[in-house]
């Protein structure tokens, strides 16, 4: 009987091929990577399904003015966030018109336009930073 030819899968036969054992460990090792990146691209989907179905929830409890001003925490922040920017921005295009216009046709003066609105944008800055919960005395 010729033994040139023995299975490395037999039992007992004491003979392995480190080729043949190499090729199947880079086989197993490509099944395996094969089958970790398939169950991280899966877990990825899932994840992904996951938030974009909390976002939509998120979106619907909020409403259009919801989304524009923010949740129940800080819609009052940014209303009032808002009324600053829209102030400041008021009071230089006043500020630019009154520069442009003769002195004798002005009906209020520079001055007078940034006393009006310099009390109402300090009020705000003051609720803005202003600390709500002062019950630490």
């Amino acid at each position: 009987m010729d033994n040139s030819y023995i299975n490395p899968n037999q039992s007992g036969t004491g003979f392995t091929d480190p080729q043949v054992i190499l090729q199947q460990t880079k086989l197993n090792n490509t099944h395996e990577q094969s089958i970790i990146k398939e169950n991280n691209r899966h877990e990825q989907e899932m994840l992904n399904l996951k938030v974009n179905h909390e976002k939509e929830i998120k979106d619907k409890d909020l409403g259009l003015v919801g989304r524009l001003f923010g949740g129940h925490d800080i819609t009052a922040l940014n209303i009032s966030g808002i009324l600053l920017l829209l102030l400041v921005i008021i009071g230089v295009i006043f500020t630019f018109k009154l520069i442009c216009l003769p002195k004798d046709s002005q009906s209020i003066s520079i001055v007078d336009l940034w006393g009006i609105i310099t009390p109402l944008i300090t009020l705000i800055l003051g609720y803005i930073f202003g600390n709500k919960n002062n019950n630490a005395s």
